[in-house]
């Protein structure tokens, strides 16, 4: 469970995982599980509810930080279809460059 230990940001998508790969175990376990594991699932069972009650309002949060940028980028392209214009072929034209190179590098 590094995932929540570490100071970097964390995707949606890091936390899917976790949460798919917790479940797993979780699966696993409950398959083979005897009296003795029932203790060890009971603790992973609340690891697995606590990780989703953590990671849903995060998810949430990402999602709406995301609209929002999306809006922000549609109303500045419309206030200033030019400007966007140029710097998206300025970035066609910086990722073509780079193909160049890196095929004329072979």
């Amino acid at each position: 469970m590094g995932l929540f230990n570490s100071h970097q940001p964390t995707t949606a998508e890091q936390i899917e995982r976790e949460i798919h790969n917790l479940m797993a175990a979780l699966d696993e376990l409950k398959q083979g599980a005897s009296k003795e594991s029932r203790h060890t699932l009971d603790n992973l069972r609340a690891r697995a509810e606590h990780l989703w009650e953590y990671s849903s309002p995060r998810l949430e949060r990402m999602s709406l930080q995301t609209r929002r940028a999306g809006q922000l980028a549609n109303q500045y392209a419309h206030e200033h279809p030019w400007s966007t214009a140029v710097l998206g072929l300025g970035l066609i034209v910086g990722a073509a460059t780079l193909v160049g190179l890196m095929l004329s590098r072979r």
